[in-house]
Parts: structure tokens; sequence; C-alpha cells
């Protein structure tokens, strides 16, 4: 099986922009439910749903999430949401894929400007023979959203896929990791395809051949203008997250050496106590975001799957196996082993 490509760990925890709630938002309302409380339960300003600078935090969007699943209480909810996620409610990435040469370049934009996109999932493009199978895997918890989450980033990627196309995505099987539901039929009829439960991963599985369709409305100027803007836009949305960004950057870089403190402060210029101030303006510390750095790298390099455990530990700064393991179970609640 090969792998032709995967989305960065890192870009998948960034804040996401308010407007990409506005599918849940309009089927709430076509329910006649009162979002007011609901916003202010993920204490998000309801009327930034149409300010293209708004942004949330995933602890907001599963707030928000959770708060929108009891007062449905619906068990399909994600598959009647997912198809509402049209190419243009993505604006500028929507034009993007559209314009991309073929199938496998659309998905291929998609994943590279994840920080841009509504899912919370790391997708990987794999290739097993003649079998193309695209891979929604979750890496932060997104409990208790998890079902709603994939249901809905899996339905959605369908409906933009057969968008890109101009026709129905030639669906093999789609396969989910949980049970089997109560509301089965109702997956065949949002795929259109034999649906498989308890699956080893959350995919969508077609002909490889697929991959290589030139798309009816390709366009590399517009292609190449629309990719240039979107890659502006989710820089300016790493830079919202201005100083802790700075500094998860600085630690990415050095990785396998983690800077102290101290080294920070003079790669920055400024006093270590100057870095401890601002950390704890914006709700962390140099602790918090060292741990972070080092479980996302170790997730990626985990999912990478060339390393052992051992060497894992090892590229992250930890001397011990048994201190990463113990480490990593307080990060995700799972072994290393157990992760991957």
């Amino acid at each position: 099986m090969k792998e032709l490509y995967a989305s960065n760990v890192s870009q998948i925890g960034l804040p996401r922009m308010v407007y990409g709630l506005s599918p849940l938002v309009t089927y709430l309302k076509g329910k006649n439910i009162d979002c007011a409380p609901l916003f202010e339960a993920a204490s998000i300003a309801a009327n930034t749903i149409g300010d293209p600078s708004a942004t949330m935090g995933l602890q907001q969007e599963l707030r928000f999430t959770e708060a929108s699943i009891r007062a449905l209480d619906d068990p399909g909810l994600g598959l009647s949401v997912g198809p509402d996620y049209h190419l243009s409610t993505f604006g500028m990435l929507g034009l993007a894929m559209m314009s991309s040469d073929t199938l496998h370049d659309g998905l291929h934009t998609l994943s590279g400007l994840h920080g841009l996109c509504w899912t919370r999932l790391r997708w990987r493009q794999l290739v097993d023979a003649d079998t193309a199978i695209l891979e929604g895997r979750e890496v932060e918890s997104l409990q208790p959203c998890q079902r709603y989450m994939i249901e809905r980033d899996f339905s959605a990627l369908h409906v933009l896929c057969n968008e890109m196309l101009g026709a129905q995505l030639p669906l093999i099987e789609v396969c989910f990791s949980h049970a089997r539901p109560a509301n089965a039929q109702q997956y065949e009829s949002a795929f259109n395809c034999d649906v498989r439960f308890g699956a080893e991963r959350n995919a969508l599985v077609f002909s490889a051949s697929v991959l290589h369709t030139p798309l009816p409305q390709a366009n590399a100027t517009i292609y190449k203008v629309c990719y240039t803007q979107c890659e502006e836009l989710e820089a300016r949305l790493i830079d919202d997250n201005s100083y802790v960004n700075m500094i998860e950057c600085l630690m990415i870089n050095a990785a396998g050496e983690f800077l102290s403190l101290e080294q920070v402060a003079e790669k920055l210029h400024v006093s270590s106590r100057s870095i401890r101030r601002m950390l704890k303006q914006e709700n962390t510390s140099y602790q918090a975001l060292l741990a972070r750095v080092r479980s996302t790298l170790a997730k990626e390099l985990l999912l990478s799957g060339s390393l052992t455990v051992e060497q894992v530990a090892e590229r992250i700064g930890y001397s011990e196996p048994a201190a990463f393991c113990h480490a990593f179970k307080r990060w995700t609640g799972k072994s290393p082993s157990r992760y991957r």
C-alpha cells in the first residue's frame, strides 16, 4: 500500500473560522432550534457567524456541536449536515479545488490547506494496487462529538468530490471503525454504496483510476491565484495565534534539541519573565507548549510507521522510553503502540 499524501498534523489544532458552523446553524434553524444558547455555551458571539475573520478553537467548536447534538437528538445528524458543505462554502479554497487539474490534485489541495477547511481529521490518500483509499483519522480527541464529526466530514467530502468531478464519485464502499448503528440504512442512502462498520479505518474506497480524472473546470491560472491567496489566509490564521505560535515554531524547528525557556527568550530578544507573562495572558505556559509540540511530533512520527517507539522517544527528547510512554498516555489517553 502506497501513501500519496497526508495532512500536516501540526495544522489540525489551528483555530477554525466560525463561518464553518454555518451548515449546522442553518440545519438547526430549519428545525426551529434557538441557536443563541448554543453559541453562549461555546463562548462564541452569535453575530460572528457571518464574519470571515472570526475564529474559534477546537474546544469551542466541540461545545457548540455537543449542545447542538443534545438539542436535536438525531443519531444521523452528521450525515444530514455534511452534504451542505459545498465547494462554495469554502470560498477561495473551494475555487482552488475546483480549478485543480485532477481529483487527486483537488484533494491534495484540500489536505495541504488544512487550516482553511472544516475537518479536524488527519487525511491520508492511499493506493493499494487499483484501489484508492481516502482515510480520515482522529488525531486530537473529538469526544463527545466524534461520531458526528466523522460522519459529517465523510459525507461532506463525498459531496466535494462529486462537485469537483461534475459527476458522482463511483464509490466501491465506505468504511467506519465504529459498530453498526441502528440507522445503518441512512448511511447507504447517503453514500449510495455498501457501508462496512467495525472496519480498521474510516475511509472512502474507490477505483484508483478516478484520481487521475481531469476536472471539467480545471484552470491553471485560476488555481495559482486562488492557491496563493489561500496560503496568505492560512498564514494570517497562524499569525492570529501569534506569540504561542511563534514559540511553537521555534520549538518545532529545533526538534531533537528542544530549547529551554531561556534559549527561546534569547532567540526572541526578550526576557524569560516576559515570555512567562505573555504566555499567561494567552492562558498557557512554556511547559504546556513543550508538551503540545512533543505530542504533535510524536503523533506524526508514530503515524509514519517507520520508527520504533524507542526511536520516537529519542527523537522528541526522552532518554527513557518508559518516561515517553507515560507522558504520551497522559497526552492522549493511549499508549504509543495503541495510538499507532
